[in-house]
């Protein structure tokens, strides 16, 4: 008589066994700890930050430097060089981007600082005048 053949999707490894002294739904042998002081919750360890996870060594903050004031006029420059850097890229328009200066420059008191002549003289300056046409 040939041996019967296991419906297909079951293996044939421990088929139609029974063990009389387990319950179907119980695992013996578990590797679960059996004492329930194991299973008190242990207070949370503070979050660590990313230096002391990476292993990297902190360096202490330097010294407070002395600070430099900084003049407006050389603020308002910057501004100005930024903002025809910005207008020769295309991203603003010409008068858009000389408006905002010389609004900034009106709130910012440096009008009545150094004079409506040299707050122009810094806007033409950075923007190349009028004679700095390519063409």
């Amino acid at each position: 008589m040939p041996p019967k053949k296991n419906a297909p999707g079951r293996s044939s490894r421990g088929a139609g066994r029974v063990f009389p002294s387990m319950s179907p739904n119980t695992v013996r042998n578990s590797r679960a700890p059996r004492n329930r002081e194991l299973h008190r919750q242990t207070p949370a360890a503070p979050p660590r930050t990313r230096a002391q996870v990476s292993g990297a060594r902190v360096a202490r903050p330097a010294a407070p430097r002395e600070r430099t004031a900084v003049s407006a006029a050389a603020i308002f420059i910057a501004r100005a060089e930024a903002r025809a850097i910005l207008w020769q890229c295309g991203e603003f328009d010409l008068h858009e981007a000389v408006d905002v200066l010389q609004a900034a420059a009106e709130t910012g008191g440096l009008v009545d600082e150094i004079g409506q002549d040299a707050v122009q003289a810094i806007i033409a300056e950075a923007f190349g005048g009028p004679c700095d046409e390519e063409g």
